[in-house]
């Protein structure tokens, strides 16, 4: 039997629809992507986010593809990752990238709840979270549970402009695509569409674009301590559903806004409350502004967008 192999990444950036566009691709006929999402296997440089790290077991992810055209995955960090990229292009020379980008402003916002809910983070005032890239860089105020002090550098996290450099150094532009959060907020089906077609493949018909992976917080600092940081007992590996389940799984996870079905992931649901971020003061905002205006510059160069709204 022959080995299949994922031809196509959703490499990031968090917070900017990928885990809706991973749910709709799942659901497109021409499409298989890896129902475990985010195994991060090609970031070594990030060991806390390699769900994966052995070839066999990340190729074990994708053996139950049958006439599907694409083959894919997502992994949020690999755009930040310093090495991803060009191990993903090692792995497939003709790897098709799918990049989705937003305001850093608002991403960020946005990301540090989502870093508090994850307890990567413990301080639950971004104004305050923002003025400790410096000290974290030094490995000072990292919090006990954080799987990696680099996704804490926020001044760093969100420099798409930068990064994107450094995929069309080592991918074909022909081979990237590059999406706007806002265009995919206001004109999802345009969004889509035009995926489908870099990916080469048949419009499924999709008309509903529902929204996934709202801003949420936690309600209990306690229990996220335990379900991010599970004794063994809790974090066993358990059966693998087989695949003629799948679309019943899906369900499931569509219905309760979970990636995963098993205790953990029910319990991260209960412990989670959708919420906005709190308010950024103007000093905060002003330094998010000037820390990334030359990054935004150069992401509105590469990709021939005008981005002066973002600054």
């Amino acid at each position: 039997m022959a080995v299949v192999k994922p031809n196509f990444f959703i490499v990031g950036a968090p917070k900017c629809g990928t885990t809706a566009m991973h749910q709709y691709l799942s659901e497109h006929p021409q499409v298989y992507m890896s129902r475990l999402k985010e195994p991060h296997y090609f970031a070594f440089d990030l060991p806390g986010y390699r769900v994966v790290t052995g070839e066999g077991e990340y190729l074990r992810n994708f053996k139950a593809v049958n006439r599907e055209v694409v083959v894919g995955e997502s992994s949020v960090h690999y755009l930040y990752s310093s090495e991803a990229i060009r191990r993903i292009a090692e792995f497939d020379r003709n790897a098709r990238l799918l990049i989705m980008v937003r305001k850093p402003v608002e991403m960020l916002k946005s990301y540090h709840l989502q870093m508090i809910r994850s307890r990567n983070e413990d301080r639950e005032d971004f104004n305050v979270a923002w003025t400790l890239s410096a000290k974290r860089r030094r490995g000072e105020d990292i919090p006990r549970l954080c799987k990696d002090r680099k996704v804490l550098y926020y001044d760093q996290v969100a420099k798409y402009g930068t990064m994107l450099s450094r995929v069309l150094q080592l991918i074909p532009a022909s081979q990237v695509k590059v999406t706007f959060f806002d265009d995919f907020m206001t004109r999802p089906e345009d969004v889509y569409r035009s995926i489908l077609a870099f990916l080469g493949v048949d419009h499924d018909g999709r008309k509903e674009f529902q929204r996934i992976n709202r801003a949420k917080t936690i309600r209990w600092t306690a229990l996220a301590d335990f379900t991010e940081n599970p004794p063994r007992w809790a974090s066993l590996r358990r059966p693998r559903v087989p695949e003629r389940y799948a679309p019943l799984t899906r369900r499931v996870k569509k219905a309760f806004g979970v990636k995963k079905v098993g205790v953990l992931p029910f319990l991260r649901w209960v412990n989670q409350v959708e919420s906005s971020p709190l308010p950024l003061s103007a000093a905060t905002r002003q330094a998010i502004r000037e820390e990334y205006r030359d990054d935004i510059a150069l992401l509105s160069r590469l990709t021939s967008r005008n981005l002066e709204h973002w600054i």
